[in-house]
């Protein structure tokens, strides 16, 4: 590992920023953002908070003391009157040594610079917001100087349990002010504090409030009753979402499909219907499971993931489509599935309720639909799941799919439920035929989702692969019914199979390459909206200017819903205009992680999310579904 000296370091970062190897925001080979050893904060107790470093493989920043070269991260922080921080608690470096001799301390990979917040017992605010401004010096080949606006808001949590974070922290405070091994620089070796914590004499001597005290670790959350409240009342938030689920315009498709399903089973058994609800929970739970396993790995490669996140994937989009025009041609009668017997398993049969395979299937496609919601109490029940461990998260997905489906299994339970619903009789027909127009309309907005993400050409070769998609199921529904023999049954389901396989093969790859379009990057438009980020807010809320932020994504359902009936609303528009209100979108349509962190600081993983920023005071997270009257309300801080 080569090393420089303090003057060449600077000297090669000034060629490295006129070559443009140096952006304006920072670091490229490094990302930094700031964590908390738990979810929120409670008055008259201190906190951890760390700023953490990811370096890409191969760089390295610096301890307090970088040795013979490069500098010492540095991090100035802008806390609320009254909050005070102490000084920065360095872990145990590793030492870098090159063939010249000289000796550098400093960290690889991953790596937390902690410190104590204290937080007085006057503290009236329910959130707390944490600002820092962090500057390092990154080396490898080269050194580059970076430097990054990070941010934290925490909310008034009792119980407060720990953070996603927890675990490392955990791992790093046995090392904290340890000195390396053969350590012969200025930094003393300091003295002992609680729970084997050493510091310099420096460092207490710098410190605002003493002594320095290292807060109790946050034990597991299932050791703890405070924490297992905590998280009982998640899962009863995160089954109120799921429950209102089932009224989001997202679901309306399924849903209605699903009462239509409800009409043909009420002329069943008791016993069957509550067969095929049993079927179409299990459906719905084993979806939510699936998606749950699919976040965690994600979450082990370092993705940064949330709620309806698939809907940033064009491949998973055009996938969607295809299974939507499947459906609305089965729904107007182009095809059928047979199943052996002569038993017909469609999405809805007319006359009589799915079997057992078709209800699991309505609970699949329901939480496929579901996903670019998010529902009233939803939104603080993900962002926890997110944040929190594996166990954490499945029991929140459990909970949301149990509320998503509860209503149809209370309904088959019920005993009398079947005279609440109307007759059978030859509406059934005309309903679903009507349904499979709804289904055509979920199709043309998936479509032109997939444009926003892949351009016209794009778009253009997943319309023709939809076209070969048509004309398979046209051609098995006119040569691949039951009154065919089981082999040429079978033969002709081969070909179909394989002829689509080959044309997604050969057109998915042309539709998926396809490039956004300009207009899809956003920016200020006549309305006033300009692009988000960290440094906008910071900047506008330094010139005392209020910030309104929509957090959005064009594959969110109530986001366009709100877009249309509350934020292009004459009323809230004048209100913006009239009190000097900065209008800035933050578009999560394709996966940024800088939105992804912005919205877990305020507890949230998914869209939509709308913060409002004062001039004075701390920012306010409105409701998931907003209204005239409840913007205009935060407008007037009520």
């Amino acid at each position: 590992m080569r090393h420089r000296s303090p003057a060449l370091a600077l000297l090669a970062a000034a060629f490295a920023t006129l070559a443009g190897a140096l952006s304006a925001a920072g670091d490229p080979n490094v990302k930094a953002s700031l964590v908390a050893e738990t979810h929120g904060f409670q008055p008259g107790k201190d906190l951890v908070v760390a700023l953490r470093l990811e370096q890409d493989a191969g760089w390295h920043t610096y301890w307090q003391d970088p040795g013979d070269a490069g500098l010492a991260t540095d991090v100035a922080w802008t806390l609320p009157k009254g909050v005070k921080v102490g000084p920065l608690l360095w872990p145990k470096p590793q030492v870098f040594k090159d063939p010249g001799g000289l000796v550098g301390y400093g960290y690889e990979g991953h790596s937390m610079v902690v410190a104590v917040i204290h937080v007085p017992d006057n503290y009236r605010g329910d959130e707390l917001s944490i600002k820092a401004q962090a500057n390092w010096l990154a080396c490898k080949d080269v050194c580059i100087p970076g430097n990054a606006g990070v941010s934290l808001v925490l909310a008034r949590l009792d119980p407060n349990p720990p953070s996603a974070s927890a675990p490392r922290f955990a791992a790093i405070w046995p090392s904290l002010g340890q000195i390396p091994d053969g350590y012969k620089g200025s930094v003393k070796p300091g003295k002992p504090l609680h729970h084997g914590l050493r510091v310099s004499d420096s460092q207490l001597d710098n410190f605002e409030q003493a002594p320095i005290q290292r807060p109790d670790t946050p034990a597991p959350p299932a050791a703890t009753a405070a924490t297992e409240s905590g998280l009982a009342w998640m899962l009863l938030l995160a089954f109120a979402g799921g429950l209102l689920l089932n009224l989001m315009p997202c679901v309306l498709p399924v849903l209605s499909l699903k009462a239509l399903s409800l009409v043909a089973s009420s002329q069943q058994s008791r016993g069957r219907a509550l067969a095929l609800a049993g079927a179409y929970a299990a459906g719905v739970l084993l979806s939510f499971w699936t998606l749950a396993v699919l976040v965690l790995a994600l979450k082990q490669g370092g993705a940064a993931v949330g709620w309806g996140f698939q809907f940033q994937q064009p491949a998973f989009v055009l996938g969607m489509a295809g299974l939507m025009l499947a459906f609305s041609l089965n729904l107007f009668g182009v095809f059928e599935v047979w199943l052996p017997g002569g038993a017909t398993n469609t999405l809805s049969q007319v006359g009589r309720a799915p079997g057992l395979p078709g209800a699991v299937g309505q609970g699949l496609v329901m939480t496929l639909l579901a996903t670019p919601c998010t529902a009233p109490f939803l939104g603080p029940a993900l962002g926890f799941a997110f944040a929190s461990g594996p166990l954490q998260l499945v029991l929140v997905f459990t909970a949301v799919a149990v509320g998503l489906a509860f209503p149809y299994v209370l309904l088959a339970a019920i005993p009398g439920a079947k005279s609440w619903l109307p007759k059978p009789g030859n509406w059934m027909l005309r309903f679903k035929e009507a349904m499979g127009f709804l289904l055509m309309a979920t199709l043309v907005w998936l479509l032109w989702l997939l444009g926003k993400q892949v351009g016209v050409d794009g778009q253009a070769w997943a319309l023709a692969w939809l076209l070969l998609l048509a004309l398979a199921c046209w051609v098995w529904g006119r040569f691949g019914g039951p009154e065919r023999v089981f082999a040429a049954r079978s033969a002709l389901a081969t070909l179909l199979f394989a002829v689509l396989f080959a044309g997604g093969v050969w057109m998915w790859p042309q539709a998926l390459s396809g490039q956004a379009p300009d207009g899809a990057v956003v920016r200020a438009d006549a309305a006033g909206w300009e692009p988000w980020s960290e440094a906008r807010v910071a900047e506008l809320r330094a010139a005392g200017t209020p910030v309104f932020v929509d957090f959005g994504a064009d594959w969110c359902w109530t986001c366009k819903v709100n877009e249309r009936g509350t934020l292009a609303n004459g009323t809230v528009l004048k209100a913006f205009n009239d009190l000097g209100v900065a209008k800035l979108k933050a578009d999560w349509t394709h996966s940024d992680p800088t939105i992804t962190a912005a919205l877990r600081a305020q507890g949230r993983s998914g869209v939509p999310m709308y913060v409002f920023y004062p001039a004075h005071g701390e920012a306010h997270v409105l409701p998931e579904l907003i209204t005239p009257g409840i913007v205009m309300d935060a407008l007037a801080g009520k």
